[in-house]
């Protein structure tokens, strides 16, 4: 059974690119997890997740693409470590930085501060100092030398400072708001993982891949509005699922044993 799940996981990753981006946000999230458990003061937090993805984004983004050895691995592979001709949507480098520095933001926001006000400043001032600082590296002519090593931070730092403003816009937005359960913007931040897990295979998977580069600019914008309606009733609908166990009940070790699990006993020998 082992042989045939490994057979159907390598057929669709030399089949579907876009499977790799869903893999390389799964192996974020297990070292997110891993670092955010193991840090407990801020400096530590710095140490497992800051650290790490400046050194992605510093020193493996900009080698990538001067490796030799990834050529010996299957395109698809290869996709995993450099995009080349086509080969994945998303690499590990820079792409797992951004959950990495996304979750030590987070774990900043998620700390129980009284002054709500001073956590929101200093959200604004993070991103705009990103923000700020991407812009002015951008608009510098240097050398192509120096931006071999720059250029990777100035995008990583501007994708960054942007999202963190957007965050703080929409904190300031609902502050002292009366918000609804259903208004999108609550329906979006409570299901925003699993948004972005499902608009992965529609907006880089076989689902629209002949519409890449093929739309005009009216279209594309367009387009974008479907997607974005369509995410948001698929996001309402998940919502409303009955919430089943963590693990599958046929996935646990004690199925067919012991007491009935979750008021019913699963059925074996069938």
């Amino acid at each position: 059974m082992l042989k045939n799940y490994i057979k159907i996981a390598w057929r669709n990753i030399s089949r579907q690119k876009g499977y790799s981006a869903i893999n390389i946000l799964g192996l974020s999230i297990v070292y997110a997890s891993f670092a955010w458990g193991r840090a407990d003061t801020r400096r530590q937090l710095m140490l497992w997740l800051l650290l790490p993805a400046f050194v992605i984004v510093a020193l493996l983004t900009p080698l990538a693409p001067t490796w030799w050895w990834p050529t010996l691995l299957h395109p698809r592979l290869e996709g995993y470590f450099r995009v080349v001709n086509n080969n994945a949507v998303f690499s590990l480098f820079p792409a797992s930085a951004y959950l990495m520095v996304g979750s030590f933001f987070g774990a900043l926001l998620s700390e129980k501060d009284p002054d709500n006000q001073l956590l929101q400043w200093r959200a604004a001032g993070w991103g705009g100092a990103l923000f700020t600082v991407a812009g002015v590296v951008a608009i510098v002519d240097w050398p192509r030398s120096v931006w071999f090593w720059i250029g990777p931070l100035a995008i990583v730092s501007w994708r960054i400072g942007t999202m963190l403003l957007l965050l703080v816009g929409s904190w300031w937005m609902l502050d002292g708001r009366r918000t609804s359960a259903t208004s999108p913007l609550i329906v979006f931040g409570r299901t925003s993982l699993f948004v972005y897990w499902v608009h992965v295979e529609l907006a880089y998977g076989n689902f629209s891949n002949p519409l890449h580069h093929a739309l005009t600019l009216p279209r594309a914008i367009v387009a974008y509005g479907c997607l974005t309606l369509l995410m948001l009733l698929a996001a309402r609908r998940w919502l409303r699922r009955v919430p089943g166990p963590l693990v599958p009940v046929h996935m646990r070790s004690d199925f067919g044993e012991g007491p009935a699990i979750h008021g019913r006993r699963p059925v074996v020998g069938i």
